[in-house]
Order: C-alpha cells, then sequence, then structure tokens
C-alpha cells in the first residue's frame, strides 16, 4: 500500500463556538494521507487511475464552505466521511489545525483516522 498526501493545506473557515467565531472566518491547516495501491496508475502514468489531489482539494473546497461547523471534530469527521465517500478511499487520515486558537500555541486541533465503510 503506497500512500498520497497533501500537507499544509491554508483556507479559510468559519468553525468556532463563541460568537465572533460564527461571523469571521478563521485559518486552518489540513494534513491528509490516504493509503491505496498506486500500482495500476504507475504503470499506466494516467490520472484517470490515481487519486486527483486538486479534486481533493476543491472538494475539501466545496465542504468547507457550505456551512459553518462549530468543532474542528465535526468538521473533520465531515471532511473524511465525504471523501471516502466520493472517491472511494479505503481509509484517511486528517489533521485539521487552528493555527489561532490558542494564544502561545502554534495550533490547536485533531487528527482523525476513518475507513471505508463496507457495509
Amino acid at each position: 500500500m503506497d500512500t498520497l498526501f497533501i500537507t499544509g493545506y491554508k483556507t479559510q473557515a468559519s468553525i468556532g463556538c463563541l460568537d465572533w467565531e460564527k461571523f469571521n472566518k478563521q485559518l486552518i491547516s489540513i494534513d491528509i494521507s490516504v493509503d491505496y495501491d498506486t500500482n495500476s496508475a504507475a504503470a499506466t502514468d494516467s490520472i484517470h487511475e490515481a487519486i486527483d489531489y486538486t479534486q481533493i482539494v476543491s472538494t475539501l473546497e466545496e465542504i468547507i464552505n457550505s456551512q459553518h461547523f462549530q468543532l474542528v471534530e465535526t468538521l473533520a469527521n465531515h471532511l473524511c466521511q465525504q471523501l471516502i465517500a466520493k472517491f472511494n478511499l479505503p481509509s484517511i487520515t486528517l489533521t485539521l489545525r487552528k493555527p489561532q486558537a490558542i494564544r502561545g500555541a502554534t495550533a490547536a486541533g485533531i487528527t482523525v483516522t476513518r475507513q471505508h465503510d463496507h457495509s
């Protein structure tokens, strides 16, 4: 199994429980790693056999901009579920950081790992 990754993707999100957070977008940073078999993509040199990371980023943006999220847990879980469903991913690990969440800290956030539910 191989790993596709996107590290340090930065965007603005409507996220947080505090009143001011509901009206002001904040910087978030996202890391994603997806384990999948790249043999077909490598053999054919075709984007159609690979996971297109530009499409992953586009999907991230669609989801992030779709609504206000109160918790990083909710947004991270929603991103994982939607990416697994849309791209038929076997599993995904996603780290979501809010760099400005805690004064004196580089960031606060969460790392979640989700797997495709084959039921």
